[in-house]
């Protein structure tokens, strides 16, 4: 076990470092374009950009997830030639239905001119592709080429909008839209350089695709969708009830302490999963399980260690962000890290659930949460304004992460199920797949 453990830590460290790039660079033009911009053109482009990420990280889940979950499993080369066609038919027919989904939400809520709407749909098309290439990378376990390719998005997707801003001397959410899109597509080009997929179109594709994909991919889609919700949705709860500033601050606050914070923990869970569904696949099932908690067991030492630090710097913090004190936006901090912390968790403490297919129950605990969370908005944003949502948002991660522990006591109570968060796997249990 020790020899896997180090294989953690050293791939642990590969993804913090292919995830440093765009965290600091995210940091670094969000402070900049708060101060070339403004709070109200970012708060603008904030909400444009928010769809773009759910729509463009939401797209692919159930793929990108199913591609994680049984690249190893399909190891002649005849089946994976199978399930790669099936993997690209289901993109191209995702990719399109989903592109025309955010046509109309644009069109309709965002009200965005012909050009912006242009821009924006490249941006979600490359973002679709993008993931999708890097969970391709993960399953082969090459972290070196995610690495490559987030540190041109990190490097571009700061260049290239300042760039275009003293290029172009236009204050407009437009250069930033603009600067998105072209950084989205040169790292999609660095991606799939080297991945070499063979394709058999066979009858069996579409078999993969109805009892393997869709039972195991669509749910986890829905349940993506779900959490995404749960760390966008108060922006346009914020927006009705407050102004576009507000979400301006907000969003700035909130995208750099989220983002750093899924800089240091992030990198264990992407990590850790495909080594852990390896194992899984290959009946190792107490190896698997075993991984999985010191998964656990790790970010929540990184977490810890994190939370404390930043206790004792938010002002500081929210200072460089916003290049002013702002009493309200420091508030923000502390509640924003804590909620990235239980989400990191969640993602790692429901993976048996996953990976026993049991998506239908993640998918049910996350509407409980995101009924929590919008109800909570709604009431509480009018009364204490912003800072009331990242309190909620805190609060939602921790219900998702209660159910599903919850879930865990009371299978294991039954002994009919397992969980490596509450207690062993037994020598005798089968796993059900």
């Amino acid at each position: 076990m020790k020899f896997r453990l180090d294989e953690l830590k050293k791939d642990s460290l590969y993804y913090f470092i292919a995830r440093m790039f765009p965290a600091f660079s995210g940091l670094l033009s969000i402070t900049l374009f708060i101060r070339l911009l403004g709070r109200e053109i970012y708060g603008e482009y904030a909400l444009i950009q928010a769809a773009i990420l759910f729509t463009g990280n939401v797209a692919p889940i159930w793929l990108s997830q199913s591609i994680l979950r049984y690249y190893s499993r399909f190891d002649s080369t005849q089946q994976r030639r199978i399930f790669s066609t099936a993997i690209l038919f289901s993109t191209l027919l995702t990719t399109l239905l989903f592109a025309i989904g955010f046509l109309i939400f644009a069109i309709t809520y965002l009200h965005l001119a012909p050009l912006n709407l242009f821009i924006a749909t490249i941006a979600v098309l490359a973002l679709i592709f993008y993931n999708l290439l890097v969970s391709v990378q993960q399953a082969m376990l090459k972290p070196k080429k995610i690495i490559l390719a987030e540190f041109c998005r990190g490097f571009f997707i700061i260049t290239l909008p300042l760039g275009l801003l003293f290029i172009l001397g236009i204050k407009s959410y437009t250069v930033l839209l603009l600067g998105s899109a072209l950084t989205l597509s040169i790292a999609c080009y660095v991606i799939s350089r080297g991945i070499k997929i063979d394709f058999a179109w066979h009858s069996n594709f579409t078999r993969i695709i109805k009892k393997v994909i869709m039972p195991f991919g669509i749910p986890l889609t829905l349940w993506i969708g779900l959490s995404t919700l749960l760390n966008t949705s108060d922006r346009y709860i914020i927006n009705y009830f407050m102004d576009a500033k507000a979400v301006g601050t907000y969003s700035a606050v909130y995208d750099v302490v989220y983002n750093s914070f899924g800089l240091m923990l992030a990198p264990v869970l992407y990590a850790a999963h495909p080594r852990i569904v390896r194992l899984w696949n290959q009946r190792q099932e107490k190896d698997s399980l075993n991984l999985l908690k010191k998964a656990i067991t790790l970010e929540i030492i990184i977490g810890i260690m994190a939370l404390l630090t930043l206790s004792q710097v938010a002002p500081i913090l929210t200072r460089i962000i916003l290049g002013t004190n702002d009493h309200s936006a420091t508030q923000l901090v502390l509640p924003v890290a804590a909620g990235a912390i239980c989400w990191q968790m969640a993602m790692l403490v429901h993976k048996t659930l996953e990976l026993k297919g049991k998506t239908i129950r993640m998918l049910i605990y996350v509407c409980c949460a995101l009924v929590a969370n919008v109800i909570g908005n709604i009431v509480f944003i009018p009364l204490y304004g912003y800072v009331a949502s990242a309190y909620i948002t805190t609060l939602s991660a921790f219900i998702y992460m209660m159910l599903v522990i919850t879930d865990t006591l009371i299978a294991r109570w039954l002994t009919i199920k397992q969980h490596p968060f509450a207690f062993k796997l037994t020598a005798h249990r089968k796993a059900i797949l």
